[in-house]
């Protein structure tokens, strides 16, 4: 009935309710704490919600705050309400003005979650807010000094605190069309004060027009951005940017590049707000290197570099080993000092000040010849143990590949008998019973080529005869292979090479009485000419002569120191034995010792006057085995 009621009354006032529904086409608003009119709310904020009509009767204005869980209006008339989930809510307002109306109006509930931002540290105590919260629409940066700045989604700004100040950040967050905000505070750690990077070495490691520079770059630092740039004249382009560093030392490639032509880079450093901090290494170029193979050479080449006034001096390396020492005014080395068909690889280094360095690719060129090679000379000895040693020295420092080494023996066409790559050979069958022999030798060169034959070389050979009457006959051939007369010396030698005597003679032949008292006896010929430490033996031969030795068929041991011992006289040289018999056959002296005779005692008594039997057994120098038994008489 009281519904009814309102109702004929609001229609009999509706003139008048057209005209204030046109002054407040939403019929009535919201309003915070603070009565400030909202359009957007808060979680957990409490919103009144008024009519905005005039001649509006608060007892008469009634609201359903939800429409998605069903209008329903309450029998009293609150008006405030807070919303604890976010969402969009449509608001119903029923109110009797004269007449009764309903009205609905849609609102958003918003959260106040904590506002999202970075804030990065830069030099020179400078910070950089940067927003990047999707919630709300308005921000109010305070940098904690009294310096305040609105900012929009996405956007940043960039501060300068004066030195010793913290770096305190408090940014609050508010949404267009409410009152409700949230804020934050953080506080960040200033940058040290930045240093000089070092670019110290630059690498061609891969040469071609797509090869390869490594750059080795030092003392970095974490916090801070380096912006890695090609410079071309006075204008530069951008390789890289390296940001936050891990390490204080890195290498860094550049690919793709083409290093037969200088280039040069540099370091800038920067920090996340892009600072200009005005800390720049020095240039560094890289510096490539042509090697060009020429006769019996390699030119090298380079071209200068670029940074002219960092170079100290070249330092040029072959083969990995330092080959010299260069001024920074020469861009050319020319390398003699190379073996025809040997492949030889070249690398410069530009010396810089600081110990900084420039390393050039590795350049490699294989040497060639124009010339002739010249032939080569031949010497030849025989060893202790007349074997024949040749020794080849090749023309003009040439480096065999290959030498072929040929013989000739009595006059007979020349044949090989052996090739090798080293230039000292032995002959192991010389063969000094089939007269004369004669050597020479040719090689080929790592290029190739093939030198004529070497001089001919022959060993003189001895051959020596011992007459009956005991004079030694010796005989030998010219020494043949160094120009000039030979002078010729006779060596009487040990078994083992040592030399006893020497004695100096002319002509091929020579005769001596032979000394007897060595069984077996050595010479040779030694062959030199004037003053050249070349020096050519002969062969070495074997005098032997027979073993002699006699033993006394009586003795008389009664201490007058005649004939007081029996025992062997002359040369007996080995596994001596002298044993002595009675006439039973007992042994009564037994030695083994030449010079331990028998003293004519039998366990220390003087044997009986009368005939013992003796026996001999040894071997001599030559290994021949002597045997020998016999009668002896013991006289007092």
């Amino acid at each position: 009935m009281k519904k009814l009621a309102f109702l004929v009354f609001l229609l009999s006032w509706s003139p008048l309710l057209w005209a204030q529904v046109s002054s407040c086409p939403d019929q009535f608003k919201a309003y915070n704490a603070s009565g400030q009119e909202v359009t957007q709310f808060c979680v957990g904020q409490p919103i009144r919600f008024k009519s905005c009509l005039p001649n509006t009767q608060p007892d008469k204005e009634y609201y359903d705050f939800d429409k998605g869980n069903g209008v329903s209006f309450s029998t009293d008339t609150t008006k405030i309400f807070t919303y604890n989930q976010p969402g969009t809510y449509t608001v119903t307002q029923l109110i009797n003005t004269g007449q009764i109306s309903q009205k609905e109006r849609t609102f958003v509930v918003v959260n106040t979650p904590p506002p999202v931002f970075t804030v990065i540290a830069c030099a020179q105590n400078q910070v950089r807010v940067k927003i990047t919260d999707t919630n709300y629409n308005n921000f109010l940066v305070d940098f904690g000094d009294g310096t305040k700045q609105n900012l929009n989604r996405g956007a940043s700004a960039t501060h300068q605190y004066s030195a010793g100040a913290p770096l305190k950040v408090i940014v609050t967050a508010s949404y267009t069309g409410a009152t409700c905000s949230r804020q934050t505070e953080t506080t960040v750690q200033p940058l040290p004060a930045p240093t000089a990077p070092v670019l110290d070495n630059i690498r061609i490691t891969t040469p071609g027009t797509a090869g390869t520079l490594v750059l080795s770059i030092k003392n970095l630092q974490p916090a801070y951005y380096y912006i890695l740039e090609r410079v071309v004249g006075a204008s530069t382009t951008l390789i890289d940017t390296l940001k936050n560093p891990a390490n204080a030392t890195q290498s860094y490639n550049i690919n793709n590049i083409n290093t037969a032509t200088p280039a040069c880079f540099r370091l800038r450093t920067t920090d996340k707000c892009g600072s200009n901090l005005n800390v720049t290494l020095a240039n560094i170029c890289s510096q490539p290197l042509t090697a060009t193979p020429g006769n019996n050479q390699v030119v090298l080449t380079w071209p200068f570099y670029r940074e002219a006034g960092n170079l100290e001096n070249y330092l040029l390396y072959r083969n990995g080993t330092l080959l010299q020492t260069l001024p920074a005014n020469i861009t050319t080395y020319t390398d003699n000092n190379v073996v025809c068909g040997t492949n030889y690889c070249y690398q410069l280094t530009a010396a810089l000040k600081n110990n900084y360095s420039s390393v050039s690719n590795e350049a490699c060129a294989a040497v060639t010849t124009t010339n002739a090679l010249q032939p080569g000379t031949l010497s030849s000895t025989f060893t202790p143990n007349n074997q024949v040693a040749l020794t080849f020295k090749p023309g003009n420092s040439n480096q065999p590949k290959i030498i072929t080494y040929q013989k000739s023996q009595q006059n007979s066409p020349f044949t090989t008998f052996a090739t090798s790559d080293k230039t000292i050979l032995t002959d192991a069958n010389a063969g000094t019973n089939s007269g004369q022999l004669c050597y020479q030798a040719f090689f080929e060169d790592n290029c190739g080529k093939t030198s004529a034959a070497s001089n001919t070389t022959c060993p003189a050979i001895l051959a020596a005869t011992l007459n009956p009457n005991g004079t030694l006959n010796l005989n030998w051939t010219n020494y043949l292979g160094m120009p000039g007369a030979p002078q010729y010396v006779l060596e009487r030698v040990a078994a083992n090479g040592t030399v006893l005597s020497s004695t100096p003679v002319t002509g091929n032949t020579f005769s001596q009485k032979i000394n007897t008292a060595e069984q077996q006896q050595y010479f040779r010929i030694k062959a030199t000419i004037g003053n050249q430490a070349e020096i050519s033996f002969s062969n070495t031969v074997l005098v032997q002569l027979e073993s002699k030795f006699s033993l006394p068929t009586a003795f008389s041991p009664n201490g007058d120191n005649l004939n007081d011992r029996f025992e062997v006289k002359g040369q007996v040289y080995g596994n001596f034995r002298l044993q002595i018999l009675n006439r039973w056959g007992q042994i009564i002296f037994d030695s083994s010792n030449q010079q331990n005779g028998w003293d004519g005692k039998i366990k220390g008594q003087d044997a009986p006057v009368g005939v013992y039997v003796y026996s001999l057994s040894a071997t001599d120098s030559t290994g021949k085995n002597i045997t020998q038994t016999g009668t002896l008489t013991l006289v007092r």
